[in-house]
């Protein structure tokens, strides 16, 4: 009895299975048959309209269905790999570099040379300790080669100065407010020389020479002006 039972259940089995495959290819058959339908009807239609076309529309279709087809063939070429190769070709040969935006963040925190702070540093030092004879060198290497007065001039501005301030950066008329080896009046005009005019002679030195220069012409007219008035 048993083993009846199980024949029936394989012949149910196969039925089902031979109903479903004839579905499928009747499925697939009837897919193929319509899409023929379609494309012949539409070849013809297409063929029609395509024939009523006047001739130069003709020409101008079949050029842009070439170069259409010749653009499809051509880009692929092109893609991918080929594209990759020539663009490690051409950073190569540029010397681009990857943009990277640690290493940006990295340059731009870069802290400044100790060479240039060093040289700030000794820049500052040597104004602090600067005598009145360094004054009177940088003022002579001025009048002789950048002005190209004559020693004579010289001469006179190392009395005109000696007489306002003795040469020294911070000497100050608490009277007037004159300040500096050529006793500015007031000291700010000599920020058009530096910002540190109050205290570098070097800056008050420039400034003076243009001072005398565009007022009297020389140190020796200036120091005749301070001889006859007492005040230049």
């Amino acid at each position: 009895m048993k083993k009846k039972k199980n024949k029936k259940g394989n012949n149910k089995r196969r039925g089902l299975l031979v109903r479903l495959i004839r579905f499928i290819l009747f499925v697939i058959v009837g897919t193929f048959y319509f899409i023929y339908f379609i494309f012949k009807n539409l070849h013809t239609f297409i063929g029609k309209c395509f024939m009523s076309l006047p001739r130069i529309t003709k020409v101008m279709t079949v050029y842009t269905l070439i170069f259409c087809a010749s653009f499809g063939l051509v880009v692929p070429y092109f893609t991918n790999d080929k594209v990759e190769n020539a663009a490690i070709q051409t950073t190569r040969k540029f010397n681009v570099e990857k943009f990277n935006i640690k290493t940006v963040q990295a340059k731009t925190k870069e802290k400044p040379k100790p060479k240039v702070n060093n040289e700030i540093n000794s820049t500052k030092q040597s104004v602090m300790t600067a005598t009145s004879n360094d004054y009177k060198n940088y003022a002579h290497d001025l009048v002789i080669n950048t002005y190209g007065w004559s020693e004579s001039d010289y001469e006179c501005l190392v009395k005109l100065w000696t007489r306002e301030s003795s040469w020294r950066a911070d000497a100050h008329n608490t009277s007037s407010g004159a300040h500096g080896i050529p006793q500015s009046l007031p000291a700010s005009k000599m920020a058009s020389e530096g910002a540190d005019y109050y205290t570098n002679g070097y800056t008050q030195i420039r400034w003076g020479l243009k001072y005398i220069l565009g007022r009297y012409g020389s140190p020796t007219n200036a120091w005749a002006h301070s001889e006859k008035y007492n005040w230049y």
